[in-house]
C-alpha cells in the first residue's frame, strides 16, 4: 500500500475515533452537546437524552472508538504483510460491510435514514483506498 492510501486510512481511522468520541460524550450531560445536535439533526426534531439513551448513545461511541483502534491495527499489521496481507484486508472489508448493513437497517427501521446515508459515506471511504491500491488481491495462493 502507498504512503497516500496508508495516509487515508489514517484519516479515516481518526474521523471514526471523532465521531467515537462525539457519541461517547452523549454519556455525561456536561458533553453531551455536540451528539445532541447530531441527534437532533438526524432525528429531524429534538430527541431527549433520558438515561438509557445516554448510556446506548454512549456506548455507540466506545465501541466506535474501539472499531477505529482495531482497524488501525488491521491495517497496519495487512500492510506490514504486503502481498500475504490480502486475507486480513478481506477480513477487515467483511466486518465493515457486516456494521453497515445490520446498522444501516437497524437506522432506516427507526426513522434515523440519515445515519444510513452516513455510514454510506464512510463506507465509500473505506471501499476507495482498499479497491485503488490493490491490497485485496493476493500475491500467494491460498492455503487449505
Amino acid at each position: 500500500m502507498t504512503t497516500f492510501w496508508r495516509n487515508w486510512m489514517l484519516a479515516w481511522c481518526l474521523g471514526v475515533t471523532l465521531f467515537g468520541l462525539v457519541l461517547a460524550g452523549a454519556g455525561f450531560a456536561e458533553t453531551s452537546g455536540p451528539a445532541q445536535a447530531l441527534i437532533d439533526r438526524m432525528n429531524g426534531e429534538p430527541l431527549p437524552l433520558d438515561r438509557p439513551l445516554r448510556f446506548a448513545i454512549g456506548l455507540q461511541g466506545a465501541l466506535s472508538i474501539a472499531i477505529a483502534g482495531l482497524a488501525w491495527g488491521a491495517i497496519r499489521g495487512a500492510d506490514a504483510l504486503g502481498p500475504d496481507g490480502a486475507p486480513v484486508w478481506r477480513l477487515l472489508l467483511w466486518s465493515m460491510l457486516a456494521w453497515y448493513v445490520i446498522d444501516s437497517a437497524i437506522s432506516c427501521a427507526n426513522g434515523f435514514w440519515l445515519n444510513a446515508v452516513s455510514n454510506t459515506l464512510l463506507m465509500v471511504a473505506l471501499l476507495v483506498p482498499l479497491m485503488a491500491s490493490g491490497v485485496l488481491r493476493s500475491a500467494t495462493p491460498a492455503r487449505v
